[in-house]
């Protein structure tokens, strides 16, 4: 099957949070965005492979080990106590660097793995994207992409700061400016932060200085709002939702895991997952592709399981430029 797709080239930096904080490594990771070139091309499934090589090889590599893939649509429905011993649930952040990529990776997994095999969470409207003076591009190009998904019946799905849409929505908290180790100093003091095997709590231990409290009860009017434009721009109701790694500082301390993940937000029953939750985790392993890990390469590194496996197209491109300018030399190969 063949499709049109925007091709750019881009500078990039990246930022990365190497951490053993499982609130970071639950996030994807952030990095800058860049421009797209008004130029269309054909890409058939023998491009794709060329293009995007360690993918297919990876993609290949569990058919051949026997693994069933899964979209998320067909997790929240499926059973959860009597999984497939060998399964990945697979998952796609999507900026706006990703979107090339993500047209040969769908075509890759429609040729190797079958239908349905995978959801694309897309960045549609993130602050402070929308600020940029060629957002209007970039917007048409991720619905561009997100039209694409809807007519080829792949499952596409919002990929979300709420964070970022609290800061933009309320831009004078008090705590905007603050950095991470001042606003973390705060949290440690004042809030404590616990999870069960289906929400979080976040609860003040005395003085809610940061405000959270208000943070919580407005988050659900924030939600239905975007969810309203999703729903307006593609016609799909909103169904499960991924977390973004933000670098904005608040979210190094208090990430967008827990807070889409706090019993009061979930239970408003704007969407049914968010996809690095407690109720997930209690049941399948995460391993992503955030710091390069060799295994991308190197699949049979994987032992046997279940995963939700979290891929950002564009990473799979290079990820050893990455690793030349970043990794420590001593860095272990950890999923």
């Amino acid at each position: 099957m063949k499709f049109r797709h925007f091709k750019y080239y881009m500078n990039f930096k990246y930022l990365i949070i190497i951490s053993t904080s499982v609130l970071v490594i639950y996030s994807c990771q952030n990095e800058s965005n860049k421009p797209a070139k008004d130029d269309f091309q054909e890409i058939s499934f023998e491009q794709a492979q060329e293009e995007l090589p360690l993918y297919a090889n990876f993609l290949q590599h569990f058919k051949d080990r026997g693994y069933t893939f899964w979209d998320f649509h067909t997790y929240i429905q499926a059973d959860k106590s009597a999984l497939p011993e060998k399964l990945i649930v697979l998952r796609h952040d999507v900026h706006h660097r990703d979107i090339p990529s993500a047209y040969r990776a769908k075509v890759l997994e429609e040729n190797i793995i079958g239908f349905q095999s995978a959801t694309y969470y897309v960045m549609l409207d993130f602050y402070p994207e929308t600020l940029e003076k060629d957002y209007d591009d970039k917007r048409a190009d991720y619905l561009n992409f997100m039209h694409y998904l809807k007519s080829e019946a792949v499952d596409v799905q919002p990929h979300t700061s709420p964070w970022d849409d609290y800061l933009a929505a309320y831009p004078h908290t008090w705590w905007i400016d603050l950095s991470e180790d001042s606003l973390k100093a705060i949290k440690n003091t004042y809030y404590s932060i616990t999870q069960n095997t289906e929400f979080y709590q976040i609860t003040p231990k005395s003085i809610d200085t940061l405000g959270i409290n208000h943070v919580l009860s407005v988050l659900p009017g924030l939600i239905e709002s975007y969810n309203i434009m999703w729903e307006n721009e593609l016609g799909l109701k909103v169904e499960t939702v991924a977390a973004h790694g933000s670098s904005t500082p608040i979210n190094h301390v208090i990430n967008n895991v827990p807070l889409l993940n706090v019993e009061q937000v979930r239970n408003v029953n704007l969407f049914v997952l968010e996809t690095s939750s407690p109720e997930v985790f209690q049941k399948i392993k995460f391993i992503h592709d955030n710091n390069r890990p060799l295994w991308i390469e190197n699949p049979e590194q994987i032992e046997d399981g279940q995963y939700e496996l979290l891929m950002h197209p564009q990473v799979w491109e290079n990820p050893q430029e990455y690793r030349d300018l970043y990794w420590p030399k001593s860095k272990s190969n950890e999923y």
